[in-house]
């Protein structure tokens, strides 16, 4: 499992220093994502096939990255025929050079007519027509890029803030992997709950994102009318830190409370019928992500102070570390006989 995490990037372009015990990497949040390009490969080759991942790796990353970056990515991904300009404009282009990417992927696959393990055949298989194949993979392509990559990051910033956490997430692990003999499937994944427990926990403590719906029919709330037609909106800020939702101290980090915590607190992909229809194989990529991680390596940040990594909102979804870089020492974990 651990060598597919560098498989699409080389090892040796991942690392900038090796001794014979460990290796040095820079971490960059914004420009260069290891972890992203990690992030990307597996969409890619969960989405549309490791033929496409081989050949599309590079475009997809800076094109999902440079959305990211315009401000109003949204409008430009969702709504493509308004009047954009400025930097809006700009995402429209992008967003064309991405359709023009996966359409003869598209088309090649449906002249075929052969099966594959991926997300584009299930959508073939529904008898989906083209336009809505394209936008339902350049939607989950989008979210995928701007959240998980991020919630992956600072879960492995936790992980080292709070080295009784790891050593509980460790634990459970190597009891998953024990039980497997060395080869957990996709059905051990189910098992990790504490790796669950600790994304939850992070979102719990940075994800403001707002959640709104439209009344179908006139509310009363509280003592007040809300009328039909009438937006209405959570703030996670606040539930987030409710005491009745989340369990006792929601200002400590401990991702043990989510083994009781209320169901309403569970947010974080939305609710109802617009609840994020990625939210699944996002869990997944992600306990893959930190399982192998936890299991194969020791990490630690190298010139600063993990408690002085602050959030930095600059952008859709999670926010990113503050400053462009962090230094990471990540040291091989000896196995056990």
């Amino acid at each position: 499992m651990i060598n597919n995490f560098y498989t699409h990037r080389g090892i040796n372009n991942f690392h900038t220093h090796r001794g014979s015990n460990n290796f040095y990497t820079h971490i960059f949040f914004r420009e260069s994502i290891a972890s992203d390009w990690y992030i990307t490969g597996l969409n890619i080759r969960c989405f549309l096939g490791e033929e496409a991942r081989k050949k599309h790796l590079d475009f997809f990353f800076k094109a999902y990255t440079d959305l990211e970056s315009k401000g109003f990515a949204p409008l430009a991904i969702f709504f493509p025929r308004l009047p954009l300009v400025g930097p809006a404009a700009e995402c429209v282009r992008i967003r064309q050079s991405i359709y023009q990417v996966l359409q003869p992927i598209v088309e090649e696959r449906v002249g075929a007519g052969e099966r594959h393990p991926d997300y584009l055949d299930s959508l073939l298989q529904a008898g989906m027509p083209l336009e809505q194949v394209l936008v339902r993979l350049n939607g989950i392509f989008f979210a995928a890029h701007v959240n998980t990559v991020k919630t992956l990051l600072w879960a492995i910033i936790n992980l080292i803030k709070y080295p009784d956490t790891l050593a509980w997430i460790r634990e459970d692990v190597d009891r998953v992997y024990e039980e497997s003999d060395g080869h957990p499937t996709a059905q051990d994944l189910v098992k990790l709950n504490r790796i669950e427990w600790l994304f939850k926990e992070g979102m719990r403590t940075l994800v403001f994102s707002q959640l709104s719906r439209d009344l179908l029919t006139d509310l009363e709330w509280e003592g007040y009318l809300l009328p039909q037609g009438d937006q209405v909106a959570i703030c996670p800020v606040l539930a987030n830190l409710d005491p009745a939702l989340v369990g006792p101290s929601p200002q400590e980090f401990r991702p043990q409370r989510w083994a009781d915590a209320n169901a309403s607190a569970d947010n974080f992909f939305g609710g109802g019928g617009t609840r994020c229809k990625g939210e699944q194989f996002a869990s997944q990529v992600l306990k893959v992500s930190v399982a192998t991680l936890v299991r194969e390596y020791n990490f630690s940040l190298l010139g600063k102070c993990a408690a002085d990594v602050k959030p930095h909102f600059d952008g859709l979804g999670s926010p990113t570390p503050e400053g462009n870089t962090l230094r990471v020492r990540i040291v091989p974990r000896a196995h056990r006989d």
